[in-house]
Parts: C-alpha cells; structure tokens; sequence
C-alpha cells in the first residue's frame, strides 16, 4: 500500500489496481474480505480496481445459493 500512496499523490493519471484483491489472512491471523482489501485500495489512492476470477467465483456462488460468504461472520 506505501507505493501505492506514494504513486496517487505524485502522478495525476487515473490509477487502476488489480491483482491480489481476493479474501486473505495476515500473519496475526485476521481475515479480511475482498471487499476490504479493494476499499484498502481505493483508500490508498486507486481509482478503479480490476478484479477477476474470486469476485466471478463469488457472484456465481452467490445466485446459486442466495447467500453471501464474503465474510466468516
């Protein structure tokens, strides 16, 4: 997040993210939703986020069932 920072503040253009955006765990053990870590992103300075096959895999999970699994709680 520190280059991504640094970049939004330093060069005017748009900036689009991706790569990563998917559900995660650090190394203290707390989860994050791929929800948060995109909001992580646009907080950072992104503009735009591509986002690929979690969010596809998420969308299709989510019509077969009708339940959202974005977050453990």
């Amino acid at each position: 997040m520190p280059v991504l920072r640094y970049t939004s503040e330093n060069v005017f253009v748009p900036l689009t993210v991706g790569g990563g955006i998917r559900d995660s765990t650090d190394a203290n053990g707390r989860y994050y939703s791929s929800l948060e870590v995109a909001s992580e992103y646009f907080r950072s300075g992104a503009d735009k986020i591509s986002i690929g096959s979690d969010a596809v895999y998420t969308a299709e999970d989510y019509l077969k069932t009708g339940v959202c699994r974005a977050s453990p709680d």
